[in-house]
């Protein structure tokens, strides 16, 4: 390993530094290795730019890419900082016989503090501080560094073969590590956690950088003289002040500027930084009294169709029918070739039928969507904690839930639901509120996918979607018997990653061919469970809702699976609700699922009526009119945090940590890949002020909060991942 990166730093310094001579000091070596290594890893970390950026806008991408490399450069400074310390004390020291462990304990005294700065890193972001691998991580990083300082000192020749043999390995060492955490870094936590990554960032620095400088110091080899190495280091020094320069005195230097903080690491951490203790503390509003206005406001706001005046609620059961990530476009609704969901189809065409094929759910992560539709209201205005993971968190005792209202009104109400890898036992709280009886399906994690020569729907080794159609069909059966009135929520797991295969007669080669069988097969159920109802005799008097959570990514942004942005393939869900006795219709204005419930508890009893009309003064009509009506789609996070606006044809996109904003035809540009905010920055002034009304509106009626692990507060030294 030594031969090899020494044979690499001769071929380079051949070619660029044509100077031999005598072994350089590791002075020299100090002075070109740091900023090298600073420099590169500055570009590899602003260049990661989708490929969009580059077609749209290419003279931006110089600009981000300058922009990224000035704030990098602000970033690992602690590094460069203790490469200079370093170089220094060894050119103090140079003519001076000081004890090794001596000089160990001075390197040890300036490596330290670069060290504790990378982890300080996150200092605001409280998940990993207390973390078992992430203070190894650190350790492990302050060992080797102090390792590869001391073997500067010492030179080659050893008086304990032994342990001179294993400080020699440390310099080795200390570039493999580098090596793996910036590349574990970059593969496992990019968009995840910016943070951490900017965290390992740091560490890779350093330990990259004293590497380096150790194998351009062993032996004799072509180095630069000190002129000539000072020279690069100037030149080198040079491009991020230049770069900051330039941005500075471009015209579109905030454009750039957002740019870099919405698609780079840094700009992310930066903003995250400076953002996110603004949003996550703050109390709800009481509601106020009543107003006919909102009412008024939010029937011809909201799409959803006018009832009867003599339709009441209370003559009805009500089953709400949930499954998991299910994008609109890929149903049958969407697409009737693709023949995956005929009994959903069938259902959205009844008689009795209303069907939305423009519908979006509050959120494309499961707890807070769910938080929304049970509380009639977006994410970020439900009394609900969101912990450290995106999926982990709780809705809060204070919540009015829906359940609760039908059962203060006299219903029976159940839930039957999956419960992969604990999600709801252990992962989301608060959900089972105002539920008399709450049976929970446990489902392991998946092993993958299974042979389609071997499986079918009736053989597959998946029964927990089975498992819950006849516990649903339990509970309706025990009601009926006692002529009562329910309430239900059923929540099928498909098709969830990861995604098996079912069906013979379908492909199954790729993820997204296995999604669409675990579309099929969720049809599947739902249909057996329509069919029960009917069997029941209890279909004639129980108004049926049918949606999903959520959607799924297939890489269209750069993501997979969900709970990551709010583009389409996240955000646009079935939805379709049955109330036998009216006539449906389709309704292709753009609604939202968390509608639902305070369009038909209007027509409830006094309790339903009240708690409905509430909603309606404090939240929902306050944000239909801050909006225009639009439709409301949010995420919630440490480390995401973004909305979506849509209005007829047109979204609206908002990042709260980057203040990055986007907008796009979805008619013209169904993909999302044209963000016309880009090509006119100066123009669409309505839009961005939309954006800074719904910040308004929502920032005077927040009630989220973002917690630590387990609940803990932000900051709790309890906290662990």
């Amino acid at each position: 390993m030594q031969k090899a990166f020494r044979h690499l730093a001769k071929a380079i310094s051949a070619r660029w530094w044509p100077v031999s001579g005598e072994r350089r000091s590791a002075l020299t070596a100090l002075l070109v290795a740091t900023p090298l290594v600073l420099v590169l890893l500055a570009a590899a970390e602003t260049t990661h730019l989708p490929g969009y950026v580059f077609t749209l806008v290419p003279g931006q991408a110089l600009l981000v890419f300058l922009h990224g490399l000035a704030a990098t450069a602000w970033y690992l400074c602690p590094s460069w900082l203790v490469g200079f310390a370093l170089a220094l004390l060894l050119r103090a020291t140079e003519h001076r016989d000081l004890r090794p462990l001596l000089f160990a304990a001075a390197c040890t005294a300036l490596v330290a503090p670069a060290v504790v700065w990378s982890s300080l890193v996150l200092v605001r972001y409280r998940p990993f501080v207390g973390h078992v691998p992430f203070i190894a991580m650190h350790v492990w990083t302050l060992i080797l560094a102090a390792a590869s300082a001391f073997t500067l000192r010492v030179g080659t020749e050893p008086r304990r073969p032994v342990a001179m043999w294993l400080l020699r390995l440390a310099p080795d060492l200390a570039l493999v590590s580098a090596v793996v955490l910036y590349g574990w870094g970059y593969a496992n936590q990019r968009g995840q956690y910016p943070t951490l990554h900017l965290s390992l960032l740091l560490n890779a620095t350093l330990l990259g950088a004293l590497g380096l400088a150790n194998v351009f110091s062993r032996g004799t080899m072509t180095l630069p003289t000190r002129a000539k190495g000072l020279a690069a280091v100037a030149l080198l020094l040079a491009l991020p002040f230049a770069g900051a320069l330039v941005v500075r005195l471009s015209p579109s230097a905030a454009r750039a500027e957002t740019m870099a903080a919405h698609y780079t690491d840094v700009g992310i951490a930066r903003m995250v930084f400076a953002r996110a203790e603004r949003h996550g503390v703050r109390a709800a509003v009481a509601p106020g009294p009543a107003d006919k206005s909102d009412v008024s406001l939010f029937l011809a706001s909201s799409a959803l169709p006018r009832l009867p005046s003599g339709f009441k609620l209370t003559d009805y059961n009500v089953l709400l029918v949930m499954s998991e990530a299910v994008r609109f476009d890929r149903t049958s609704l969407a697409d009737p070739m693709l023949g995956t969901t005929p009994h959903l189809s069938d259902f959205a065409k009844s008689r009795d039928a209303f069907s939305f094929p423009r519908a979006y759910t509050p959120s494309s992560n499961t707890l807070e969507a769910l938080a929304g539709l049970f509380t009639m209201t977006w994410p970020s205005l439900a009394p609900l904690e969101v912990w450290e993971k995106s999926w982990d968190g709780k809705l809060l005792e204070s919540a009015k839930t829906v359940a609760e209202l039908f059962a203060a009104a006299g219903y029976d109400t159940f839930q039957v639901t999956h419960d992969r890898s604990g999600c709801f036992s252990r992962w989301m709280r608060g959900l089972e509120q105002g539920f008399d009886r709450v049976e929970r399906v446990e489902e392991k994690a998946r092993s993958g996918a299974q042979s389609p020569e071997l499986v079918d729907a009736a053989t597959t080794d998946r029964p927990t979607d089975e498992k819950i159609v006849d516990l649903v069909t339990q509970e309706i059966d025990y009601l009926k018997d006692g002529d009562r009135r329910f309430f239900g929520w059923v929540f099928f797991v498909s098709p969830h990653a990861e995604y098996l295969a079912h069906f013979r007669d379908m492909p199954a080669d790729t993820e997204e061919q296995r999604y669409m069988q675990e579309v099929r097969y969720m049809d599947s159920q739902l249909g057996r469970l329509l069919e029960a109802l009917d069997k029941s005799g209890e279909a004639d008097r129980t108004i049926v809702i049918v949606t999903a959570d959520h959607g799924e990514e297939f890489g269209e942004h750069g993501g997979r699976t969900h709970a990551s942005t709010v583009y389409e393939e996240q955000i646009h869900v079935p939805l379709g609700v049955r109330i036998p006795g009216l006539r449906g219709s389709i309704v292709r204005r753009p609604t939202s699922s968390l509608y639902v419930f305070p369009w038909l508890l209007l027509r409830g009893d006094f309790g339903m009526r009240a708690a409905a009309q509430d909603r309606l003064r404090s939240d929902i009509a306050p944000m239909l009119r801050a909006t225009g009506g639009a439709v409301v789609s949010e995420l919630l996070g440490h480390m995401r945090m973004s909305t979506a606006l849509v209005e007829d044809d047109r979204k609206l996109i908002h990042d709260f940590y980057s203040g990055f904003d986007e907008l796009y035809e979805l008619k013209a540009d169904p993909g999302e890949s044209l963000n016309l905010l880009l090509l006119d920055p100066e123009g669409y002034t309505a839009e961005r002020g939309l954006i800074e009304s719904y910040e308004n509106a929502r920032a005077a009626r927040e009630a989220f909060a973002l917690k630590g692990p387990r609940g803990r507060p932000m900051g709790s030294r309890r906290s662990r991942p």
